[in-house]
């Protein structure tokens, strides 16, 4: 090239800055170093409890108490867990016949949820530990449950409802557990949905009292009256117009995110739930969902939020929703998306409603006002109002408590445990 030559030799930008590389810059040199150091710093600092990690059998033993994992077996073909604590920690022989007590989970719980608190706090343990032969059952959908014929990826999987647990899982768990332990009638212990099952069963087949020697009913519901919280708006969500047929085209699925939901949960409670600092933020969203409470036992924050939640189908949320509606709504079956399914499954056009009315089994009652998904209001209008004259026996309220502290409460034991084993004693004895 001449020096006369007027030619623009292209500019080289090597080294420049460009903003892709500023981006990158940033994120590898300053973000990704604080991310780590948070997590190091988390991960050193955090209160960790082995029970996070552990399933149902894995908790029953790391408090030293004796454990049994049983499958019952549905006429529909599901398998389910049913766990035991056939006595109490430090009993050494077993009595020839001691009070067979069942405990029932609520939505998107397992039997879990039992034992996530103290040896001293949590309703399985306290139980077993009052002489009781203790039976966690699980519901069809969550972790601990199968099918024969599909996996949890399948549709028909998810191709059922709660009227399906009162129809099905209830009679195959009380099989098995009659067949095991020789009696035929036992105590019953439901929260939130596991009231819903037996209230549905008791209302729909009378027979079943026979079976049942006492209820005891915690967060009591058969209708989402008043509700509050996320899942004022799911509901809302699924009688929005265009929504609505998002929810029957989906009805058939998990509701929410599935297994990968649970997993996304459990990573980020591990993080943001960990120092003690962070627990008084976590556990206002338990207030959020359940309610505001003065007796929620903070330190097990991290235990709770990893088993939960455990999977439900998106038709059973949606049912209960269907309860809402003031009209159309109540305390009835499933209603299905289209005419033609009502029609072939009850030979009508709705849904038919569960009688309330038919129910004969001794209730107990324990509920609170600040309660905000089995709300005071639809216990006052739509179950004691309707109950057969002299089954109610309690109606126990607790003034501080949230629907999850009838599991989880601090002072839950003394509250409600307590109260629950004095009566089956004088009944038994």
């Amino acid at each position: 090239m001449t020096s006369n030559d007027n030619r623009k030799i292209p500019y080289q930008s090597v080294g420049k800055a460009t903003p892709t590389k500023s981006i990158f810059f940033y994120l590898t040199v300053i973000v990704l170093p604080i991310i780590v150091s948070f997590i190091f710093y988390v991960d050193y600092y955090r209160i960790y409890d082995v029970e996070e990690d552990l399933d149902t059998m894995g908790i029953i033993k790391h408090w030293g108490y004796q454990g049994e994992e049983h499958i019952a077996k549905t006429k529909d073909g599901w398998s389910l867990k049913i766990h035991r604590i056939p006595r109490g920690k430090n009993e050494v022989n077993d009595k020839p016949k001691r009070p067979v007590i069942i405990l029932q989970h609520g939505i998107e719980c397992s039997s879990d949820n039992w034992i996530l608190n103290l040896p001293h706090q949590s309703p399985g343990f306290v139980f077993a530990d009052a002489g009781f032969d203790v039976w966690m059952a699980n519901s069809r959908g969550n972790i601990y449950t199968s099918h024969a014929n599909y996996s949890r990826h399948n549709s028909e999987f998810w191709h059922y409802t709660s009227d399906d647990m009162q129809r099905y899982d209830l009679p195959a768990l009380f099989d098995l557990i009659a067949n095991i332990t020789g009696q035929s009638q036992f105590y019953y212990v439901g929260h939130s949905q596991g009231t819903y099952i037996m209230f549905t069963k008791l209302s729909d087949d009378p027979s079943f009292s026979h079976r049942v020697k006492k209820f005891f009913a915690l967060g009591p519901g058969v209708r989402f009256q008043n509700i509050q919280g996320p899942f004022k708006f799911v509901c809302d969500s699924s009688e929005a117009p265009i929504l609505s047929r998002f929810w029957d085209w989906t009805a058939y699925t998990e509701f929410g995110l599935g297994l990968l939901g649970q997993h996304i949960v459990k990573f980020l409670t591990r993080w943001t739930c960990a120092t003690s600092a962070q627990k008084s933020y976590c556990s206002n969203i338990f207030y959020w969902f359940s309610g505001s409470s003065s007796t929620l036992n903070e330190s097990r924050i991290a235990v709770y939020t990893n088993h939960i939640p455990t999977g439900i189908s998106t038709a059973t949320i949606q049912k209960y929703c269907q309860t809402i509606d003031p009209v159309t709504g109540g305390f009835k079956f499933y209603k299905f998306p289209t005419r033609e399914e009502n029609l072939e499954k009850y030979g009508q056009e709705d849904a038919p409603y569960y009688n309330l009315t038919k129910m004969d089994v001794p209730l107990y009652l324990y509920s609170c006002p600040n309660d905000i998904l089995t709300t005071e209001q639809q216990l006052d209008e739509a179950i004691i109002p309707n109950l057969k004259k002299g089954i109610l026996k309690e109606d126990n309220r607790y003034h501080g408590f949230s629907h999850m502290d009838l599991l989880w409460g601090l002072n839950a034991t003394e509250m409600v445990f307590e109260k629950i084993i004095k009566v089956i004693n004088a009944d038994y004895n």
